[in-house]
């Protein structure tokens, strides 16, 4: 029964053509780990607003990502990148993709369409910071801020934050007595490549648990 349902959804994407060697710079919206390429693209044919994505065959590694004029494609070894439109995609009930931006498509036991936001349990909340810094570890800013990209750029760290929709910062340890949690509404802006999620505010930080396991090659 699993191994027929695999089969159906995997002859649902097929063809497609990889830039092996480049990877391209722009809003990643999800991160997987453990599938084939095929399967892959099938993940961004679900998700709303995926156009493309990056793939590292040696880890099954894979990013959705959302393209836009921004996106940069460059050389780095290890990774391929591929767009969607060069893939041959079996329409079904998910395809086209019916939902909103950042929504996943999950087709019900009755062939029916079912758009849903999946939100992670991983976020502690709005927190002070200051000029000498909360989260004081590989600071980066991006016009791509997403939930992923952090997460991405803060690998091997306990603790990702995120600042005036730009920022992604990145640390160990939380010092709720010097950066106390603060009222939600206080994090008021959103991410600059993932909207509708919070990027904290002016010296404020929407801080989510990090990911030591993610994979990324530098």
């Amino acid at each position: 029964m699993v191994t027929n349902l695999i089969l159906t959804m995997m002859r649902l994407v097929t063809g497609g053509s990889f830039h092996s060697g480049q990877y391209l710079e722009s809003q990643i919206l999800k991160l997987f780990f453990n599938l084939g390429p095929r399967m892959c693209m099938l993940r961004c044919t679900r998700y709303a607003g995926c156009t493309a994505i990056n793939f590292v065959k040696s880890h099954l590694y894979c990013e959705l990502l959302n393209t836009t004029q921004q996106a940069i494609l460059v050389d780095k070894e290890h990774y391929m990148y591929s767009e969607m439109s060069t893939w041959m995609i079996e329409s079904d009930t998910c395809w086209p993709n019916p939902c909103s931006f950042g929504e996943t498509c999950i087709i019900t036991n009755k062939d029916l369409p079912v758009c849903v936001k999946i939100e992670g349990s991983d976020y502690l909340g709005c927190y002070k910071d200051d000029a000498s810094r909360h989260l004081n570890h590989n600071i980066t800013g991006s016009v791509h801020m997403s939930l992923a990209f952090c997460k991405q750029h803060c690998s091997g760290y306990r603790f990702c934050g995120m600042q005036v929709g730009f920022y992604c910062l990145c640390g160990n340890v939380l010092i709720e007595s010097k950066y106390p949690k603060l009222p939600e509404a206080e994090c008021d802006f959103d991410c600059n490549g993932e909207p509708g999620r919070k990027c904290g505010a002016h010296w404020k930080n929407s801080i989510y648990l990090g990911n030591k396991n993610i994979f990324y090659y530098d």
